[in-house]
This record gives C-alpha cells, sequence and structure tokens, in this order.
C-alpha cells in the first residue's frame, strides 16, 4: 500500500497590515543595502521605526546605496509582527 504524499506547500495569506499613521514626512535614520533594512527617525514620538527594502516603492537600488543620515522620506506607519514598520516608503519626489 502506498503512503500518502504530504501536502503541498500553501504559503500562508497574509493580512493587512493595520495602518498606524499615514503621509509621515521624517528623516532617514540609517539604511544597508547589504542587509536590506533600515530605520527612519519618527520627531513625533520620538522612536525609530523599521524599513525593511521591501516597503521602499519605486526601488532604485543605485539611490539608495547614496542616501544620506538627513534625506527626508515619505512613508505610512503600520503595525508590523513586532512593532510598528514603514510602508509605501519613498524620497520626495519619488
Amino acid at each position: 500500500m502506498r503512503s500518502p504524499s504530504p501536502p503541498p506547500c500553501v504559503p500562508r495569506e497574509r493580512s493587512p497590515k493595520k495602518v498606524m499613521a499615514k503621509t509621515m514626512r521624517e528623516s532617514l535614520k540609517w539604511f544597508n543595502m547589504k542587509n536590506g533594512y533600515g530605520f527612519i527617525t519618527r520627531h513625533d514620538t520620538q522612536k525609530d521605526t523599521f524599513v525593511p527594502q521591501t516597503a521602499i516603492t519605486q526601488n532604485n537600488s543605485l539611490k539608495y546605496q547614496r542616501c544620506v543620515a538627513t534625506e527626508k522620506l515619505w512613508f505610512h506607519v503600520v503595525q508590523g509582527e513586532r512593532a510598528t514598520e514603514g510602508a509605501n516608503v519613498t524620497g520626495p519626489v519619488g
């Protein structure tokens, strides 16, 4: 008798993240292209917001290699798995 095959891997569906704040304009603290993440300093809460590379819209890898810590970014704040995260991150001119 043949043993049943295991079920195929089905990716877990992710529910949409809860938006905590929309259209924030804050300063980039730092971003590491090699590791694929960085942090934005929020002036309203005095806390840093985690930003994964996947949250950056219109990603231009050459642009983000030369980001400076004082660059202003537009983004939304969403509730991530561990803490708040940046989403839809873009520079002032896209």
